[in-house]
């Protein structure tokens, strides 16, 4: 098809594309189309892992995403250029070419990448790490002392808190030792601690998230203010970890409320193997641990 009845090269242009290409016309009389991912194409945890351990994740995401799909960019825009080149006789190509590169551009797939979900571990840190993560091992932990309180410090301390129970609470029912068959909270803190097989032990949340939540979530973490902070479902799968030595204990504390985690609580929250040793390795567990829990709120001063 040759177009006679327009008045200028770029608009001769336009209507190829209108009508010989599959692109969209926007509003502006530009053109665009999304480029292909295939369902099968996911991302690597350990890929994810460094866009969040970077100072800037969208934008070493973006930067990746750009290498992946450069090549698919240039022979998409190579095959509209084609369809043109056939429709318009005589045409000089690099002055079709400098045209459509002001008239054509193709959208990354970045949707199909930020909304793939990850195993991620909420470490938390509410100054255990000012002692090497040990006080949480108390009695009837093998190496706690029957007589020595649990602090303040301590994150069990704190999650009792958010459960409804006191310290002093907290304090007697870990007195009473280990047990089986646990029912409720304080019952299964007390299995928690003493089933621990590492001194170290850090608290643990097992929650599923998309990469562009953990993204999100990663600047309120790392800029954390005071009055702003996460909502865990109860139902995630919680208890102590040492992602240090790569041990803990039964991963079974039953949370009776949801959560709320201030965010400077958080040491890490990142996909599962990115602050130490997995858990899915260690403990040798399918993704499906991580599927009971979720992120259910979020607070900032924002709103």
């Amino acid at each position: 098809m040759t177009t006679t009845t327009t008045n200028t090269l770029q608009d001769q242009i336009r209507d190829i594309l209108r009508s010989e290409t599959y692109l969209k016309e926007n509003a502006d009389g530009t053109f665009y189309d999304e480029l292909y991912a295939d369902y099968r194409d996911t991302l690597d945890k350990k890929i994810a892992i460094e866009f969040l351990n970077s100072s800037s994740p969208f934008e070493k995401f973006y930067d990746a995403l750009t290498e992946w799909y450069m090549e698919a960019e240039f022979e998409a825009f190579d095959e509209a250029v084609r369809k043109v080149m056939k429709n318009l006789e005589g045409a000089d190509e690099d002055e079709v070419i400098e045209i459509m590169r002001d008239m054509v551009y193709f959208d990354y797939p970045a949707d199909h990448y930020l909304k793939q979900k990850f195993c991620t571990n909420i470490l938390i840190d509410t100054g255990d790490g000012n002692y090497d993560f040990v006080l949480n091992s108390v009695f009837p932990h093998y190496d706690g002392e029957y007589d020595t309180e649990i602090e303040d410090e301590a994150s069990l301390t704190r999650l009792a808190g958010t459960q409804g129970y006191t310290k002093a609470q907290l304090w007697e029912a870990l007195q009473q030792g280990d047990m089986a068959d646990a029912h409720n909270f304080l019952e299964s803190v007390r299995v928690e601690v003493a089933n621990a097989s590492s001194h170290m032990n850090a608290l643990v949340f097992l929650v599923e998230l998309t990469l562009e939540q953990l993204i999100d979530l990663k600047q309120h973490v790392d800029n954390a203010v005071d009055g702003e902070y996460l909502v865990v479902d109860k139902r995630a799968m919680t208890g102590l970890y040492d992602p240090w030595c790569g041990g803990g204990s039964v991963l079974e504390i039953q949370l009776e409320k949801d959560v709320k985690i201030p965010f400077k609580f958080i040491r890490s929250m990142i996909p599962d193997g990115g602050d130490g040793y997995g858990i899915a390795n260690v403990y040798g567990m399918c993704e499906s641990a991580w599927r009971y829990g979720g992120v259910k709120e979020i607070i900032t001063k924002e709103g």
